[in-house]
């Protein structure tokens, strides 16, 4: 028979919550904190991700009034970043499928 604690809770509830604790912080402390690419296919997957992110971001942008200047600022700042994605994807080698991704998010 478990105990029964002031607050209604029984011992045994708190020896589970704090294994289930331990099991998260275990967790946690498994999730590497740098993770490296080592190939340069998974780097140019990874910054077509990136592209492809920005272009869906900036489509959304486009789509609102055009009389917001923190508006117009936000979409600058991404057509600025798309055009670094396509240079660093041109040096990757990648520049046809960057121009695709770029124009697939256009139409």
């Amino acid at each position: 028979m478990a105990n029964f604690h002031k607050n209604g809770t029984s011992g045994d509830a708190n020896i589970n919550k704090r294994s289930d604790r331990d099991e998260i912080a275990d967790y946690i402390d498994a999730i590497p904190v740098s993770v490296e690419l080592g190939t340069r296919e998974q780097i140019s997957r990874f910054e077509m991700l990136r592209l492809a992110l920005f272009a869906i971001k900036l489509r959304k942008l486009e789509a609102l009034p055009t009389d917001n200047a923190d508006t117009e600022l936000a979409r600058n700042l991404l057509r600025h970043a798309i055009f670094q994605q396509i240079l660093t994807l041109t040096n990757l080698g990648e520049r046809k499928q960057a121009l695709q991704i770029v124009e697939a998010y256009r139409g």
